[in-house]
């Protein structure tokens, strides 16, 4: 590899950085603005893109124990923002839905970024867009990982994740 090409590499993870950065302050924002945790959006957030999902499910997706999860359900819950219902398949599971009504001003939100995001993103070509597509999915996938790896180690040294 070139230095050049090092030099691109660097300035790709500086701008990714930044993003996943901006991304952080502003769901802590979000968070702030309808009296949630951080914790608390990032539920709402997975529950938006994947819809109604077990405790289990949240779990995995979020990287959380499900002791976790179960309080952040919990207080999700209180506040009127998702509800639990019975699974339909296994009497024993509970699944968590959006409360679309309660969930509106935060899904709208949302949406304003989403809507300015997709402006930027219909400036790419189909082509350039699977590139872009390819590159966050793997990099999703690499920040999974060390986020596992980095849980597992917890675990190992008895450290309790937090």
């Amino acid at each position: 590899m070139s230095t050049m090409d090092r030099d691109a590499i660097d300035s790709v993870l500086r701008s990714l950085r930044r993003v996943n950065l901006q991304g952080s302050l502003f769901g802590q924002t979000v968070a702030v603005r309808f009296g949630l945790s951080e914790s608390d959006v990032e539920a709402l957030e997975v529950l938006l893109d994947t819809g109604a999902a077990t405790a289990g499910r949240l779990s995995d997706l979020m990287g959380l124990t499900t002791g976790a999860v179960t309080r952040v359900i919990d207080r999700l819950e209180q506040a009127g923002y998702v509800r639990r219902i019975p699974d339909p398949t296994d009497r024993r599971r509970v699944i968590v839905e959006l409360v679309h009504d309660r969930t509106a001003a935060v899904e709208a939100t949302m949406a304003r970024v989403g809507d300015k995001s997709a402006e930027e993103i219909g400036h790419y070509s189909d082509a350039e867009l699977a590139v872009i597509n390819d590159f966050l999915t793997r990099m999703e996938s690499i920040t999974r990982a060390e986020a596992d790896a980095l849980r597992g180690d917890a675990d190992q040294a008895g450290d309790e994740p937090s």
